[in-house]
């Protein structure tokens, strides 16, 4: 059996992937997601790192054929790859002789056991209904709606939100222009692709197709929810 993680391939019940274990630890929550990766990612004493350099946690690395390939110990007390331990993108690893090139994962039962010992150890079903907020992308968008109270028929400037997004990636995202604007293009109607009379602003109030302008007396954007 296979469950679907934050990585585009099906994972093996046994493995979870690294990013999404850091999350769990850092929340206690399996399904929440986004920390200061930028601060935790600098302490060599991490109680994560700390459980895999010591072989108390396995670490592998997962090629996009999904062929797995086990990490040596001593790759998390180096320099690179924990540094690299909470991005979504593939990684190079040196596993045994040869280098390989795929995604982090660690041993589920392992990390439980570990940390949630209280947690049943049992993957979820692969029937189960996700929790789309725990996918990273998904969250972002929904706190961008957020913080700036977009609706359907609000029309705003997409190049303006788009800049906005670009400089605002959560941490380990990888930050691009291009993913910016499909971002801010998605949570547009689509109508608005289209011109014409679909491309006025919100009637009501008249609110500005700048989306950091004021509002009805709020400031955008509107501050993180924690």
């Amino acid at each position: 059996m296979y469950t679907e993680d934050y990585v585009s391939l099906k994972l093996p019940d046994e493995r979870i992937e690294l990013r999404r274990a850091l999350d769990w630890l850092h929340h206690g929550d399996e399904y929440s997601s986004g920390f200061d990766w930028h601060r935790e990612r600098q302490n060599p004493n991490h109680p994560l790192r700390h459980a895999l350099v010591n072989g108390v946690i396995d670490g592998w690395c997962i090629r996009e054929d999904g062929k797995e390939f086990k990490i040596s110990r001593h790759q998390w007390a180096g320099q690179y790859l924990w540094l690299e331990a909470y991005s979504t993108c593939l990684q190079t690893v040196e596993c045994g002789d040869e280098f390989q090139s795929g995604y982090l994962l660690i041993d589920r039962l392992a990390f439980v056991s570990k940390f949630f010992p209280k947690t049943p150890t049992a993957p979820a079903s692969s029937d189960a209904q996700p929790d789309f907020l725990s996918f990273p992308y998904i969250s972002f968008m929904n706190e961008i709606v957020y913080r700036f109270d977009l609706s359907p028929k609000y029309r705003f400037k997409k190049e303006i939100l788009q800049e906005w997004i670009v400089e605002n990636f959560p941490s380990g995202l990888e930050r691009s222009k291009s993913k910016a604007g499909y971002i801010a293009t998605f949570l547009r109607d689509t109508h608005f692709d289209k011109g014409g009379a679909f491309g006025k602003p919100e009637t009501v109030g008249e609110r500005s197709a700048n989306p950091l302008a004021p509002y009805n007396g709020v400031t955008y954007p509107k501050p993180a929810r924690k």
